[in-house]
């Protein structure tokens, strides 16, 4: 039963427990219906339909989520079936017009219905799709203007909103803050190699701790079974690489104040010059000039404060492109000098 493979599917599954989540289900209804600011959703204006008001009927046709849009009465009653696909389905108007149907009928006023001035219940259809291929390869994709909710009332039962993921670059969904951003990027893994890769670009971003364990619940409850991945080795696998992504970010910061200081003295060093160009001078001062302050001795500085900031070498080989010989020679001069 298509229901219950559904159920089973670990992707389907995750993205579902992200997508009830509020905060997130608020986020992506406003992304996807590409709502002007002032008529944007707040979490206050949607409440959880499916688990709190749905028949038995109804939770067993329709197994994605269910919202409903409270506080905007002057609309009248609105829900959003939100539809997770990760294969194109030459399907979906028919299912979503069953699914349009069902809450509609499920929400129906029947006293009501003949009354002056009672407004239907209206769906809105939204299918998210994570698949690898594009779900309309020979179709351009048509950028929508920001639009008013009330825009929406008069879809027709087989229209839905596409939300296709290989839309998004991956910068994008890196820099955006949102769980779902960073499980859409997880979805795009084919590899052991790819979900280290990924990983480490996710945790060289500033996440916080209760995103982190929701993209850990996530990786072992889909690379386990998609990888055939031990559990076990895959938690430690994670805890690698998430100490790992902490040093990356501390290595990122020494980079970034040593590039400032040259940027900085490179300046001075030009205004001392007279010249027109004499920052452009500076900079090049700074970084390619034999003095002390020029580029060897800041690549030596980075050096050193990769080692006592406990850093692996690897890592400091990766960033300062230092050989093994260096490294030791470095790490025995500041022994040296440290006794």
């Amino acid at each position: 039963m298509y229901i219950q493979e559904y159920i089973n599917n670990p992707h389907d599954k995750e993205i579902r427990k992200v997508l009830m989540n509020k905060k997130e289900g608020k986020i992506f209804i406003n992304k996807s219906l590409k709502l002007k600011e002032e008529d944007k959703l707040k979490e206050a204006n949607i409440e959880n339909y499916t688990n709190s008001f749905v028949s038995n009927e109804l939770k067993n046709k329709i197994s994605d989520i269910v919202y409903k849009i409270v506080n905007r009465k002057e609309l009248g009653e609105i829900y959003i079936i939100i539809e997770h696909q990760r294969a194109i389905d030459p399907r979906m108007r028919i299912r979503m017009c069953e699914y349009k149907s069902l809450v509609i009928r499920q929400a129906l006023d029947e006293k009501q219905i003949n009354a002056k001035g009672y407004k239907q219940p209206v769906v809105i259809g939204i299918v998210l799709y994570t698949g690898q291929k594009k779900w309309k390869e020979e179709e351009e994709a048509i950028e929508k203007e920001q639009r008013e909710l009330k825009e929406y009332l008069n879809q027709s039962l087989i229209d839905y909103e596409l939300v296709d993921t290989n839309e998004f670059e991956e910068e994008e969904l890196l820099e955006a803050d949102t769980v779902l951003s960073k499980i859409i990027l997880l979805e795009r893994v084919q590899s052991i190699q790819e979900l280290k890769e990924t990983i480490r670009k996710i945790l060289k971003k500033e996440i916080g701790k209760e995103t982190k364990e929701e993209i850990k619940r996530y990786v072992i409850a889909v690379f386990s079974r998609d990888l055939k991945i031990n559990r076990k080795e895959l938690k430690e696998v994670l805890k690698k690489l998430e100490e790992e992504g902490t040093e990356m970010m501390h290595i990122d910061e020494v980079l970034i104040r040593e590039r400032d200081s040259w940027f900085e003295e490179g300046k001075s060093v030009g205004r001392k010059a007279g010249l027109a160009d004499g920052i452009a001078r500076g900079r090049k001062a700074g970084l390619v000039d034999g003095k002390k302050s020029g580029k060897i001795e800041e690549r030596l500085k980075i050096i050193r404060k990769m080692i006592k900031g406990r850093v692996k070498d690897d890592l400091i080989k990766e960033y300062t492109n230092a050989n093994e010989q260096e490294l030791a020679k470095i790490k025995k001069e500041m022994q040296s000098q440290a006794v």
